[in-house]
């Protein structure tokens, strides 16, 4: 495949060129008093984003603002102060670069700078039902609207995938050239840079998600300790030191008030740079030594109230120790072809791990405490159903487990996180949910995570009827009810017409209630009416003489 990535480069440039970061405004003053009454605003763009910044005491302070790449910034001095010779200041950019200096009668703060967010590998990973392939099937992957793969597809088997650069934000999209002879066998799915599923779908699926570059692991840190003396043995006599790692004060104003010795510990990672700045040398300065040690007590740096470098950090490695790759198979005949490379903190430990034959066997490795172990299956073989697989600690615990779709083996505990909530801490089961889509995940111990997975739980319609009333068609005689239709729910279906018979149904308001072959059921009213009852009135008038006629009248 055609992977285009000077064009994929140059479009992250101009994407995240627009993006903010934090530039930070670094203010001074010589004599240590704070800024006595100055006040600076600062602008981006013409608009205020910091008022009235300022130091109210001491020698430094600083103030942090939002701005993206090519943003102007200015300075709007409100008061100079009592005494601006003492004011200095400077302007650091997203990556901590000086953009601009200078005093109280300086206001042009420079041109802000964001530095483009760093862009990793994502994958786009094929799969074929039937395993020959996607037969003519073809899709290109475009990241921010730039083609970077062209025509990727399975030429043959059940799986296949390709690799791609994106920076965290950047929008994936999916154009099929071609779905193929036989597209109802095709599903995909993409992964972001730290192996997290971002987005799946088929031949009519052309969302990729968006891509997401995760942060790098930070390295573990440990105690270094700086150790201080004084040789007259009456304390450093007004004397401070801040201790700064990478340039972030950790320890402030670090002092012996009285006697010969004192020490002061902080947290550092290897390769951090630690410096000292010098508050004040006291009165005898000439009395003042002192040392810093690192995670493994040896020192680093030494020195008195002159020196500021305080060395370069260490942090021992953690011990590792054995863990165990414990291989079973049912059927007992080996793996048949499957095969699987173990992975430590993304180094592989172990290639090709499998049972030739019987129905188990093991494969050890070294691994240290929090470290992440992960499987790269290259191969399920012919009888995947057949195949479980532990791991083991060093003390012989079991730490994860699986089959041939695992591929984290992690450090317990474990979380369950459904639709990005905590679910569960140890329960494996999740109950009482509606029907609807479900995203879940697994995180171990470290923060390592699984693929987020995604499940449908589908419910059937809710059960309802047409029916037919044929109303009594005298007072007092009977009318008939007839069901129709019946929808929803799940066949077959039973009715309940609640000790009436449909057939013949007095005047009156009434339900019945269908049950589905689920137990579901659901119940619906309905009324037979009836005509008024048939009256009259009448009256006669007497016969007066014999053989005369008489009159009845009826109303």
């Amino acid at each position: 495949m055609k992977n285009i990535t000077t064009a994929l480069l140059c479009l992250l440039f101009s994407f995240y060129s627009f993006g903010q970061c934090t530039h930070t405004f670094n203010m001074s003053d010589s004599y240590g008093d704070g800024w006595n009454g100055a006040a600076v605003n600062i602008l981006v763009n013409g608009t205020a984003v910091v008022s009235g910044a300022t130091i109210t005491t001491g020698s430094s302070g600083s103030e942090t603002f939002e701005a993206s790449t090519d943003d102007v910034i200015e300075l709007e001095w409100t008061s100079a102060g009592s005494w601006p010779s003492e004011i200095s200041w400077t302007i650091t950019d997203g990556e901590g670069t000086q953009i601009s200096n200078g005093n109280t009668n300086t206001t042009d703060g420079g041109v802000a700078f964001c530095a483009a967010p760093e862009s990793c590998i994502h994958t786009f990973n094929m799969a074929d039902s039937y395993g020959d392939g996607w037969n003519g099937a073809a899709v290109d992957i475009l990241v921010n609207g730039t083609t970077v793969l062209t025509g990727v597809t399975i030429t043959t088997g059940s799986s296949g995938s390709e690799t791609f650069e994106a920076a965290t934000g950047d929008s994936i999209e999916l154009v099929w050239t071609s779905v193929g002879s036989w597209p109802s066998e095709i599903s995909w799915n993409i992964s972001d840079g730290g192996g997290t599923q971002i987005s799946n779908g088929d031949t009519n699926s052309t969302d990729g998600g968006i891509a997401n570059c995760p942060p790098p692991p930070t390295d573990p840190t440990c105690t270094h300790t700086f150790n201080m003396a004084d040789s007259y043995g009456d304390g450093w006599n007004g004397a401070a030191v801040n201790i700064l790692v990478n340039g972030t004060t950790v320890v402030s104003g670090a002092t012996i008030t009285g006697g010969s010795a004192g020490t002061e510990t902080f947290e550092a990672s290897t390769g951090d740079t630690i410096e000292l700045a010098w508050t004040s040398t006291g009165s005898w300065p000439s009395e003042i030594s002192w040392t810093i040690t690192d995670g493994e007590g040896t020192q680093i740096s030494s020195g008195d109230t002159n020196t500021t470098d305080g060395g370069t950090a260490f942090c021992p490695p953690p011990p590792s120790c054995l863990h165990t790759f414990n291989m079973a198979d049912s059927y007992g005949d080996g793996w048949n072809g499957a095969a699987v490379d173990i992975l430590v903190n993304g180094t592989t430990v172990a290639s090709g791990v499998t049972i030739t034959t019987g129905s188990t066997g093991t494969e050890t490795f070294e691994a240290a405490t929090g470290d992440t172990i992960e499987l790269v299956w290259t191969s399920v073989g012919s009888w995947p159903s057949e195949i479980s697989w532990t791991i083991t600690d060093g003390g012989g615990t079991q730490i994860s487990n699986g089959n041939s779709s695992s591929t984290n083996g992690g450090t317990a505990p474990y979380e369950l996180y459904l639709n990005g909530q905590l679910y569960s801490e140890s329960n494996e089961l999740v109950s009482n949910l509606l029907a609807g889509t479900y995203e879940f995940y697994i995180k171990d111990k470290n923060d390592c995570q699984t693929p987020s997975q995604s499940v449908i739980i589908n419910q059937p319609d809710v059960i309802t009827t047409s029916h037919s009333i044929i109303n009594a068609s005298c007072y007092d005689s009977t009318g008939s009810l007839t069901i129709n239709t019946i929808n929803g729910g799940t066949e077959p279906y039973y009715t309940d017409y609640i000790n009436i018979n449909p057939l013949e149904v007095i005047a009156g308001q009434y339900e019945y209630t269908i049950t589905d072959s689920k137990g579901c059921d659901y119940s619906f009213e309905y009324e037979v009416q009836q005509p008024s009852p048939l009256s009259y009135d009448f009256t006669s008038s007497e016969i007066l003489c014999y053989d005369e006629q008489s009159e009845l009248i009826i109303s």
